[in-house]
């Protein structure tokens, strides 16, 4: 059996020759080659796209401003609750009055 090579393994072309019992065969190592087609687009399939990846990568600018917005952030959520506390002390304050109120309104009667 003779095996062609110089084609990819798919491509391997396999001979079987057979000869008569008294007569010696020469045996020579030939690659034939085989006419195919060649596809346009498969030279290029071969190749692979590359793809561009981008690591955008914090600066120490970036990191001061999100330490700045932190900072606005944590003020202003402290603004906020001491607004919320005087709403509170207000409506309490408003609370005793409208109670004094009536408790001298009671007294008068």
């Amino acid at each position: 059996m003779f095996i062609f090579t110089g084609l990819p393994p798919e491509e391997h072309i396999h001979v079987i020759v057979k000869s008569p019992p008294n007569v010696q065969v020469k045996k020579s190592l030939k690659s034939v080659p085989i006419k195919r087609k060649q596809n346009a687009q498969s030279s290029s399939s071969k190749k692979r796209s590359k793809k561009a990846i981008v690591i955008n990568s914090y600066t120490e600018d970036h990191d001061d401003n999100d330490d700045k917005i932190d900072k606005e952030n944590k003020s202003f959520s402290k603004l906020n609750e001491l607004e919320y506390q005087e709403r509170v002390l207000a409506l309490k304050e408003r609370k005793i009055a409208l109670r004094e109120r009536e408790a001298d309104i009671r007294i008068m009667e």
